[in-house]
């Protein structure tokens, strides 16, 4: 809408309209839509020449922004020559010093990097760093990623010994850039935008011989944020006035994001303009109470200090391991493009950490295409079995002899393994990893025994659960769950723009798991709803739920992860321009993880997200996938149950069904070794998925046999 506008208003050929295509353009190119992104930066830049001429700092930026989408396209033959006429525009009509000189330096430099002209890539990334460091001091995210680029280009270049200082010095100036980048999931996704040395730094000790060093940075690059906001929960300790002025511009915000939104919906329709002027009113008024947000959150840092972002020492880390379990993580640097330097890392209850170099991913051992195999039921089993051997060879063997007398792994995953479910990795006896152990996974070793320490230390004790499934998404659904009808409708979410088939599998599902809690609280139908969690959220009473369990649809914003959203009841919700007229809260019949954080207080054991694709999210580089996981950890649940990948329904709720029998110890007979006993979380989802793989329905097949239907849940946190 804006670019049509600004077609009309300014013309063909207006500087502004430029401005307009290439903001369009760089959110495309963000996610990934490069085909739409290069035509219309190739006419920003054209108007840019026309308009300004060829010496304007702002061809020069139009110029560089095209050559950034051609090098993501690996068209470097046309980026290279794009990126030096930006630089020579720079140097010319900016200065030798100006920091967006350094900008096309450094930019030039990484497209010389990818082809391999290391020395010509370091001397641009020098000259870009003293830039910075004349301009910025020390501490900047600029200064940080020009020091891990120049440290990684020595690691690369085989003078790991000149590389070690540097990424030093280059982990001191992140750790400040981050430190002032904000908080929650903005402080998350802030590592995309630098370029982290910590786990160059730990590749550059392995190579030196140094493994005692190596383990503190490469478990210092994981998961920061997410350890900040844990670490200090609960450690300000804000008087009344100041609670109150927290929740009241929290509120205010949420409040004022969902009349914006309602506004901006209104007014394609509304020909009175009354919509439009509110819009614009309701603009400022959010970006005052946003300004007021940002101006009170440093000064309560100021006043209630805290140590944020300190790992856990080995010794701490160790203390939360039994005999049985251990830690296995991996760093992985690329040292040229598709080439891998990878160690295996292994911490047990005592001793140093353990570490083994592994398979270059380039000989047949990646996981990427091993996760396409899994996700696809139609794959052939004897490939996925074959690629997942490969898997195992390259990325779980070198470290197996650290893992004598072990039986409980939690894996870290990160660089490459995300979004893979180990324990459908096939060892040599052609056992997979998840006959052998019980797995679970968490963001860093540091999270996790975090988690441990403030979990449970006993098996289940009956409990308060929540238990939430099967909302409506349309009034046939309705119509359908008042006739008690079991087909599956799909309607139109009304308001959403999106359609969603109903899961009335869901309602099994939690009807099965009902009969396991003393006295569970139940949200079925119409009854799952937004405005149920938001006066559950207001009222304190999810603090007091140990287990909630929501099994519905989920949609994942890679680009924006706080966007990420559970859907709820799509039927009956108010209408959003009367609501916002009356300054009451908006309902869209979405849960978004943005307002999880911002509004929910959690005590739970468990959260289990029974829905498609809930482990993944926004992949940022030594945070894993932020999403929903950061969110939920982030309130107070110890441990969640995500998923990884579009799911069967029915496969699903036999798994969760097994699950929670599991868990409770609501079964008889023998199963794994316990008889009626409560397993823990991480076992008893280890029984339930090899007993869904084995499965057999009425005619003795194994219907749910490829790992498609049972590895795609996995265990995040603590595995009590």
């Amino acid at each position: 809408a804006a670019l049509a506008v600004a077609h009309l208003g300014l013309g063909e050929a207006h500087p502004e309209l430029a401005r307009i295509l290439n903001t369009l353009a760089a959110t495309l190119e963000n996610q990934g839509d490069y085909g739409e992104a290069e035509p219309l930066f190739r006419r920003s830049l054209e108007i840019n020449k026309t308009a300004l001429g060829d010496e304007h700092p702002e061809t020069a930026a139009s110029l560089n922004n095209l050559a950034h989408l051609l090098q993501a396209m690996g068209n470097f033959d046309e980026a290279e020559p794009l990126y030096r006429e930006a630089l020579d525009i720079r140097t010319r009509t900016l200065g030798e010093n100006h920091l967006e000189t350094a900008r096309s330096l450094s930019n030039l430099a990484s497209l010389l990097e990818v082809r391999g002209d290391y020395e010509a890539a370091l001397e641009l990334y020098e000259s870009a760093l003293e830039i910075r460091r004349a301009q910025l001091g020390g501490a900047s995210a600029a200064v940080a990623h020009s020091l891990s680029s120049v440290g990684y280009i020595h690691y690369v270049t085989g003078d790991a010994a000149e590389a070690e200082p540097i990424l030093e010095e280059a982990m001191e100036a992140h750790d400040a850039a981050l430190a002032r980048a904000g908080e929650g999931l903005k402080l998350a996704t802030t590592a995309l935008r630098l370029r982290p040395p910590a786990r160059t730094l730990a590749a550059a000790r392995l190579t030196l011989g140094k493994q005692a060093e190596a383990w503190p940075p490469a478990e210092h690059a994981l998961a920061r944020a997410l350890a900040n906001l844990l670490m200090t929960a609960g450690q300000r300790p804000l008087d009344e006035r100041e609670a109150a002025r927290e929740e009241s511009l929290v509120n205010a915000i949420g409040l004022l994001e969902g009349q914006l939104a309602a506004y901006h919906a209104e007014v394609e329709t509304d020909t009175t303009g009354e919509a439009d002027a509110l819009l614009e009113e309701t603009r400022r008024a959010l970006l005052s109470a946003e300004a007021e947000w940002s101006a009170f959150r440093p000064e309560i840092r100021a006043k209630y200090p805290v140590s944020e972002g300190q790992s856990y020492s080995l010794e701490r880390i160790q203390a939360t391991l039994s005999e049985r379990a251990a830690i296995v993580g991996w760093v992985d640097v690329e040292a040229a493009p598709d080439t891998w330097n990878v160690w295996a890392y292994a911490i047990r209850s005592d001793g140093p950490v353990a570490w083994a170099a592994c398979e270059e991913p380039s000989a047949g051992t990646g996981l990427s295409g091993l996760r396409s195999q899994l996700i696809d039921p139609e794959s052939s089993f004897i490939g996925v079995t074959r690629d997942a051997a490969a898997a195992y060879r390259g990325w779980i063997a070198p470290i197996e002899h650290a893992l004598e007398g072990i039986d409980e792994l939690v894996m870290i995953p990160s660089g490459q393994v995300l979004g893979v479910p180990l324990e459908a990795l096939v060892n040599a006896e052609r056992k997979m990893l998840g006959e052998a152990y019980s797995v679970s996974y968490a963001p860093s070793a540091t999270v996790f025994s975090w988690l441990e320490e403030r979990g449970e230390s006993s098996r289940y004790e009956a409990g308060s659960m929540l238990l939430i499934g099967d909302p409506p998404f349309s009034q046939a659904h309705l119509d359908a769950m008042d006739e008690e009808a079991a087909h599956e409708d799909v309607g139109r979410a009304a308001g959403a723009g999106m359609s969603f088939p109903r899961l009335p599998a869901s309602r099994t599902e939690v009807a099965r798991l009902a009969e396991l809690a003393p006295d569970p609280t139940v949200l079925l139908g119409p009854d799952a709803s937004e405005q149920a969690l938001v006066e559950l959220a207001r009222s304190g009473q999810l603090a007091s739920f140990d287990c909630i369990h929501l099994a519905t649809h989920a949609i994942v914003d890679d680009e924006r992860p706080e966007r990420s959203s559970l859907v709820m009841c799509q039927v009956g919700l108010p209408d959003p321009l009367e609501s916002a007229l009356a300054g009451t809260r908006i309902y869209d019949g979405f849960v978004t993880a943005g307002e999880v954080v911002r509004e929910w207080k959690l005590d739970a054991d468990l959260v289990t997200l029974s829905a498609c694709e809930t482990g993944l999210g926004r992949k940022v580089v030594g945070e894993g996938y932020i999403g929903f996981a950061h969110a939920f950890l982030q309130v107070g649940a110890r441990s969640l149950l995500v998923g990884l990948w579009k799911v069967d329904a029915e496969a699903t709720s036999l798994l969760m069904n097994r699950f929670y029998e599991n868990w409770t110890g609501a079964f008889e007979g023998d199963r794994s070794g316990h008889d009626g006993a409560p397993m823990s979380k991480a076992n008893a989802l280890r029984e339930a998925k090899l007993w869904l793989r084995d499965y057999e329905d009425e005619r003795g097949g194994n219907p749910f046999r490829h790992p498609c239907y049972w590895s795609a849940f996995v265990l995040i946190g603590d595995r009590q």
